[in-house]
């Protein structure tokens, strides 16, 4: 028997940009949900726990790119919203037109919680995956280190009980040297596993 699980994701590394350009979340864009049949997705968590005091801490950020098939509208009328608490979340169908799936139960810098309509399909929650994005707005270039991105997906069974499943995704550094460096400088514990090197002509 099939059982609730989120596949090409968990264990994949995104690189950050120094200069706050979000990244999609989904390294591959080829996040895949396994559901057993007639499973009811009831609600996605994405969350950051970037509370340990330091110099990295306080400048992530997570939201949903709207520049595909996602869509947000406010939660009273039908202007487009941003990732906010309340707001509905739509994902268009092959011709294009807009279908709500759910709404943002709650949003903050580091956390988005979503609440599927029952209607919510496989395909329509692996879209909305594939569209959440980080961004780092430190500015800061070297060597950092980073909290993953936990993701928490919760569904309902045909005879009532509730399943659910979970995926990490960590975040690497994109550490380049210039023609006159002669070394790298990081912090104890950094470079982290996955980070990218290049030496350039240094």
């Amino acid at each position: 028997m099939a059982y609730l699980q989120i596949l090409n994701l968990d264990g994949d590394r995104i690189v950050r940009n120094p200069d706050g350009t979000p990244v999609l979340m989904d390294a591959g864009s080829d996040v895949e949900i396994i559901a057993p049949e007639g499973d009811t997705f009831t609600r996605l968590d994405i969350i950051m726990h970037d509370d340990t005091p330091g110099p990295d801490c306080g400048f992530d950020s997570l939201s949903i790119d709207l520049t595909a098939s996602i869509s947000i509208l406010n939660a009273d009328n039908d202007d487009p919203g941003g990732v906010a608490t309340g707001n509905r979340i739509h994902v268009d169908d092959d011709e294009g037109n807009p279908i709500q799936i759910g709404a943002i139960l709650y949003a903050d810098r580091v956390a988005i919680f979503v609440d599927f309509l029952p209607s919510a399909t496989k395909h329509q929650v692996e879209q909305l995956i594939r569209a959440i994005t980080y961004a780092d707005m430190s500015g800061r270039s070297g060597s950092t280190s980073k909290p993953p991105i936990r993701i928490f997906l919760d569904s309902s069974n045909t005879d009532g009980t509730l399943d659910g499943t979970s995926a990490i995704v960590t975040i690497a550094d994109g550490v380049e040297g210039a023609d006159e460096d002669e070394t790298f400088t990081a912090r104890l514990g950094d470079p982290a596993c996955g980070d990218r090197l290049n030496g350039r002509g240094g």
